[in-house]
């Protein structure tokens, strides 16, 4: 039995079972502590499994003497079981069971053991300081939203909502060599002022408006097959389901299966994965409160300026403006007699586009350079796969109770996955296409405002600094060249976003999906 895929595997159920019923709250819940909790696991595992064989790959910088007698397996097992219970100590039971019956290898467990709780303890050591950048920490003042045209509010369909992670953003980072940069929305200046009538947001508005909106408006246009891709990737913190790290890990294990990789390699590539996630949620949050750009749900119906806290008495009546708009919602699946909400944290970058795109970019990074993938200088890479989503599995409900109907999706690259999970967030209603990519879309058709065509030859992601897709990538890109490496405690966005490096270069500035290079 594989040690990496096993512990993941009990990484994801921890995932589901934190958002599902009691205890609640849960000990993680959200994207950002699912994230960081399954990237602390997985290092704990990583640095175990390797640190005991005294292989020079590990993530700490100081660990105890090899123990070449020892279990791999069984060190990796103590060392990712007690950092979970350290993460989820409401399920620590379900924790002891999993340890109980996790592979032991060949070697010596007892050993094994106190290696695996002596990695454990450093990890602890040095991340134990992170609950100070959780907003449920004592030190931490509530976020104020301010009431200035373009900025996020709470959800008016879920008026108790709160504000998610208003303060990771400030959290150093797990092995992100230098923070990356995100340029500011379109139609956003410097000073954080929003100009509506900006040629590229009010395409990117009227997209919304019509793809985005609740199945009963009669201005919707979402044909079924774009619903149900923003259903396939939601995972919105889910009763059963969790948040959507845990489907990412579902595809990432999907793929490794098919390629068989070994149990090492398995061990490598999780762990660059789940970094990739935890690093991508605190780069995604930072700039998430940093422009605070509101969601579609105040976009749409406050867009015309006469509306909202702001209002304006004789301002202009914009298109595309409905004070009445309510979106298709991210999806309570499982949770019956629920409507669909807008999750409690600002727009852009989209985090389903930030960890996405930062797991399976980094994936692909690693598995060519084994030897099992091929990336080219385009961007396009082979990596094919089928996956079912629990959203659509013939199991999961709807919010009226009625089991959905399963779905199998093809994907032809890890790329495609890339572009649809990002753009799947445009058809609920809860995202604009540009939290993250301006790409996606057919450029032989009304720029970005024209429908995205699934598999579609013509289909690209731009390089351009804007949405959760480049900065995902940028961050899976310099984990990977860093060589997953704990950094200093003092690298983090904390004091600020870095410049701009520039334009890219022309080979940089555009990925395709598949099919010709596009410009």
């Amino acid at each position: 039995m594989d040690c990496a895929i096993y512990w993941n595997d009990v990484i994801d159920d921890l995932n589901a079972r934190d958002h599902t019923g009691a205890p609640n709250p849960g000990d993680q819940e959200g994207p950002t502590r699912t994230s960081r909790a399954g990237a602390l696991a997985m290092l704990a595992l990583h640095d175990a499994f390797f640190g005991v064989q005294g292989k020079p790959t590990t993530y700490l910088n100081s660990l105890p003497a090899a123990n070449l007698g020892a279990s791999p397996q069984f060190a990796a097992a103590a060392a990712c079981a007690q950092v979970l219970s350290w993460l989820y100590p409401k399920h620590r039971a379900f924790i002891d069971e999993k340890l109980a019956t996790a592979p032991r290898g060949n070697g010596d467990t007892p050993s094994a053991a106190t290696y695996g709780a002596a990695v454990a303890q450093a990890l602890i050591a040095l991340r134990k300081g992170d609950d100070r950048y959780d907003e449920r920490h004592p030190s931490r003042p509530s976020h104020v939203a301010t009431p200035a045209y373009g900025h996020h509010r709470v959800d008016p369909t879920n008026p108790g909502q709160g504000f998610l992670s208003a303060y990771w953003g400030e959290m150093p980072f797990l092995a992100t060599p230098a923070a990356v940069y995100l340029a500011p929305p379109p139609g956003m200046n410097a000073a954080g002022v929003l100009d509506p009538t900006d040629p590229a947001y009010r395409a990117h508005h009227q997209e919304i408006y019509e793809r985005g909106g609740s199945p009963s408006s009669p201005a919707t246009l979402r044909t079924p097959e774009e619903t149900a891709i923003g259903v396939f990737w939601a995972y919105d913190g889910a009763q059963k389901l969790g948040t959507p790290p845990r489907f990412y890990n579902r595809i990432i294990k999907t793929i490794a299966k098919d390629k068989a990789l070994t149990e090492e390699q398995n061990v490598r590539l999780l762990t660059l994965v789940n970094v990739a996630l935890a690093d991508a949620g605190i780069h995604a949050w930072y700039y998430k409160y940093r422009y605070d750009l509101w969601r579609p749900i105040l976009g749409v119906r406050e867009h015309t300026p006469t509306y909202g806290p702001s209002a304006e008495p004789g301002a202009a009546r914009l298109p595309f403006s409905d004070p009445f708009w309510k979106p298709f919602g991210a999806p309570r699946t499982n949770d019956p007699n629920r409507i669909g909400f807008t999750p409690g944290f600002p727009s852009y970058p989209s985090g389903h586009a930030s960890f996405g795109a930062a797991a399976f970019h980094v994936a692909r990074l690693y598995l060519k350079s084994i030897g099992k993938a091929q990336l080219d200088s385009n961007g396009c890479d082979d990596v094919t796969f089928d996956v079912v989503s629990e959203e659509l599995d013939g199991i999961s409900r709807d919010s009226d109770g009625s089991v959905r109907t399963r779905h199998v999706r093809r994907f032809s690259s890890l790329l495609q996955a890339i572009v649809e999970n990002s753009v799947s967030r445009v058809y609920l209603g809860v995202h604009w296409r540009f939290d993250g990519t301006t790409g996606g879309y057919d450029p032989g058709g009304q720029g970005p405002s024209a429908r995205f065509v699934p598999g579609a030859d013509s289909v690209v992601v731009p390089r351009d600094a804007i949405g959760g897709v480049p900065l995902g990538i940028d961050i899976a890109e310099a984990i990977f060249r860093g060589g997953l490496k704990a950094n200093p405690s003092e690298v983090s966005l904390a004091n600020g976003p870095p410049a701009p490096e520039g334009e890219p270069s022309e080979t940089e500035s555009m990925y395709c999906l598949h099919g010709s290079w596009k410009k």
